[in-house]
């Protein structure tokens, strides 16, 4: 039998948010960083490189568009 008794999402602040790693690498990101940089004398770590991307995507969104609603509350109403 299936509840009907909902409970309450803990939705996550602005901050937590900005500091989730979201970025995954693919396959061209893998090449990049194991065939490419090696080639320029320069090693990565796989996480480090994701972190990287992360903030450089969430920085330019910033800029991109500044007057957004908050992350909370664009978090808050995906899961609602």
């Amino acid at each position: 039998m299936v509840s009907n008794t909902s409970r309450p999402v803990a939705v996550p602040t602005d901050k937590e948010l900005d500091e989730l790693v979201e970025y995954e690498m693919d396959e061209p990101d893998m090449v990049f960083i194991t065939q490419t940089l090696p080639g320029l004398k320069i090693q990565i770590a796989e996480d480090k490189f994701e972190k990287i991307v992360d903030r450089l995507e969430k920085e330019s969104y910033k800029l991109v568009i500044p007057s957004t609603p908050s992350l909370t509350s664009t978090f808050s109403q995906c899961h609602a």
